[in-house]
């Protein structure tokens, strides 16, 4: 792949996140479809088309969004965005009526994919009302999914015998292992202690991983910084910019 359209795709795809920084979601999601054109198969193409489908299904725009979501399965089904995907073009298709669709998509996901996203898609056919008697529940492709846990969260699962012996019984030298991580890696920086710690952002990260972005939003807010449109600032004499910040996204 020549080094030119590689490095035109990869400031694509930077110039979409600053325009979904900046909260500007329409141009980015044009910025995101002219990456993954410049180079439909390098390495920003699967990345720009997920984020491209979570734009457009933001935007209600879901028959986009299941077209988007698709091309991340067929032309990168190995990649890590694969399973994500199916996931969510399974919730687009039904979000824009095609309820079928939706089903044997999700059904797909509960024959193919590993237990956890199967368990996702059976929980999720129960969720939308199109499970049938053929269909099995959650907590039949693994109990211990966090799918399974929101499907009955009454239900008391025993972890297998090999996950008891997981971890040692023995009190573990936290001390010797941070200092080991810090002799590795650098002390890390104040506020990832704070996030680390914070049991509301695990349980909305948790919800995300099933699907349920909704409920983590409105669980734990997300807060973005704004990137500001100008910062342009002229010396009193009126002579040229000391500091201009330019605005990329606002080009097209």
């Amino acid at each position: 792949m020549p080094g030119s359209t590689l490095d035109a795709a990869r400031a694509a795809f930077c110039l979409g996140a600053l325009a979904e920084r900046a909260d500007r979601n329409g141009a980015a999601t044009e910025w995101y479809a002219d990456a993954a054109a410049l180079a439909p198969a390098g390495p920003f193409a699967p990345e720009a088309h997920w984020w491209r489908g979570s734009l457009l299904a933001r935007a209600r725009r879901y028959v986009e969004a299941v077209a988007a979501f698709d091309a991340v399965v067929m032309g990168f089904g190995g990649s890590s965005w694969a399973g994500r995907a199916m996931l969510e073009a399974s919730l687009a298709a039904e979000h824009a009526g095609a309820r079928d669709d939706a089903a044997q998509r999700l059904r797909a996901i509960a024959s193919t994919r590993p237990a956890a996203e199967a368990a996702t898609a059976l929980y999720w056919l129960e969720r939308l009302g199109l499970r049938t008697t053929d269909d099995a529940v959650a907590r039949g492709a693994t109990p211990y999914s966090f799918a399974a846990l929101i499907e009955d969260p009454g239900t008391t699962v025993r972890l297998p015998a090999s996950a008891q012996r997981e971890w040692d019984a023995s009190p573990g030298d936290w001390a010797a292992a941070e200092a080991r991580l810090k002799a590795r890696f650098s002390a890390p920086p104040a506020e990832a202690h704070a996030a680390a710690d914070d049991p509301t952002m695990h349980l909305a990260l948790a919800m995300v991983s099933v699907g349920e972005r909704e409920a983590a939003g409105r669980c734990c807010s997300r807060r973005r910084p704004r990137i500001p449109r100008d910062r342009t600032r002229r010396s009193r004499g009126g002579g040229r910019p000391r500091q201009q910040v330019s605005r990329m996204w606002e080009l097209r």
